[in-house]
């Protein structure tokens, strides 16, 4: 029996971040760098074999990792808008899920919304390139539990308007992507069910 997650946007994983990456990854260069660029969504893209250790590829192999975004904000910016993020190739809202977490703790709280109708009519490309759909979050009702992602393997839902909830410091998250494709959230955290601490 395929159990539910609906009202549950996020899932802790069994793996140290600590060994995400690979040795020569300098992540405080990478926010020197996002510190004296003006961006609120993601700017920074690497391929899955510029950064990503041997250990994090073979653990999630199954789930093929694709890619990896970085997403920065400057300590109390508030964006107005939740997001859902979509297929690059054919901006189909089957996306469902990404790994993410924190290179830094802070008190920032990632935020759901339940999903509006039509919301093929928000379809919007970023300059990299990436799909999404985005809508003033007074418009949306808020779905589920919060989430301070910290430093931890975290399992999280896209498919749905999320957004982030700042606070007095600075937030540097990391978010993988993958090809392995779910019909549904429940189904994607069924799949994962082995990972879960």
């Amino acid at each position: 029996m395929v159990k539910k997650f609906d009202d549950i946007n996020f899932i802790r994983l069994n793996f140290d971040v600590t060994n995400a990456f690979q040795k020569s990854f300098d992540y405080k260069k990478l926010l020197a760098r996002a510190r004296t660029e003006t961006f609120t969504i993601p700017r920074v893209f690497f391929e899955k074999t510029d950064i990503l250790s041997e250990s994090f590829l073979k653990t999630f192999e199954k789930f093929e990792p694709a890619s990896i975004l970085f997403f920065y904000r400057k300590p109390n910016y508030q964006h107005f808008g939740a997001h859902i993020d979509l297929n690059n190739k054919t901006n189909k809202n089957d996306s469902v899920y990404a790994i993410n977490w924190l290179l830094e703790d802070d008190e920032s709280e990632m935020i759901w919304y339940k999903l509006p109708p039509n919301w093929e009519e928000g379809l919007k490309h970023t300059e990299i390139g990436s799909a999404y759909a985005e809508w003033d979050i007074k418009n949306l009702t808020e779905h589920g539990k919060r989430c301070n992602i910290k430093n931890i393997c975290t399992l999280v839902r896209v498919d749905i308007p999320h957004n982030v909830y700042m606070g007095a410091k600075e937030r540097l998250s990391v978010s993988v992507r993958f090809n392995r494709k779910f019909e549904n959230w429940d189904q994607c955290c069924n799949y994962f069910s082995n990972y879960f601490i």
